[in-house]
């Protein structure tokens, strides 16, 4: 079951400053989320939900191991097993993706689970599993910083791609993940009634049109 949000006006013209108040059996949990006007390719539904767009390069996982890590981004153990499975999938090459994050605050603490998260995906008309390649939690490092991600109140993106076998047969899905200084990739272990923070964003592709 979702929780019910409440959406106040922009602020101002050029900056808006979206305060999406969750509410909790606990109380309430602010989150500040700017965005900017002048970027149309990230706007912010009135329930909270992201959405944005990235350009697919049609790189293989092991291409992205060296791009990585030649810009300085830390990859855990997991992600670059992810990175070198035979089941990663690319992007098509300069093809534009519509994405959408649905934050962790807009699901119930007992509602967080991975089959949960993947259903509410399905009733907004939203694509998840073999229809999300393995390449777009990748590109979320490079069209992230950690202040936006921050902003948004999020600690870490998870994408909802097929989950990837790691070398022990595991099933991951890859993680972006802000940290101090930098982001880094990693890899979660995608169990169906794994309860996910609050403070996690799951990727889903949207409509292309």
């Amino acid at each position: 079951m979702l929780r019910k949000i409440r959406r106040f006006q922009p602020l101002d013209k050029i900056r808006r400053l979206c305060i999406i108040i969750a509410e909790f059996r606990c109380g309430f949990l602010l989150i500040l989320a700017m965005e900017d006007v002048m970027d149309k390719r990230r706007t912010i539904d009135e329930d909270g939900a992201i959405r944005f767009s990235v350009t697919g390069l049609g790189l293989t996982g092991k291409q992205w191991i060296e791009r990585s890590e030649s810009k300085g981004h830390d990859l855990s153990v997991w992600a670059k097993d992810v990175l070198s499975s035979p089941d990663f999938v690319p992007c098509e090459a300069g093809k534009v993706y519509n994405l959408a994050i649905l934050p962790g605050v807009l699901f119930s603490d007992e509602n967080r689970t991975t089959v949960k998260i993947r259903a509410e995906g399905d009733r907004r008309g939203l694509f998840h599993g073999k229809n999300l390649p393995t390449e777009i939690g990748c590109l979320i490092c490079e069209n992230f910083t950690n202040e936006e991600i921050k902003q948004r109140g999020l600690s870490l993106l998870i994408t909802m791609h097929e989950p990837v076998k790691d070398s022990g047969s595991d099933p991951f899905l890859l993680g972006s993940y802000r940290d101090g200084v930098e982001f880094w990739l990693r890899a979660d272990y995608d169990k169906s009634d794994y309860r996910w923070p609050r403070e996690f964003g799951f990727v889903f592709l949207a409509s292309q049109d």
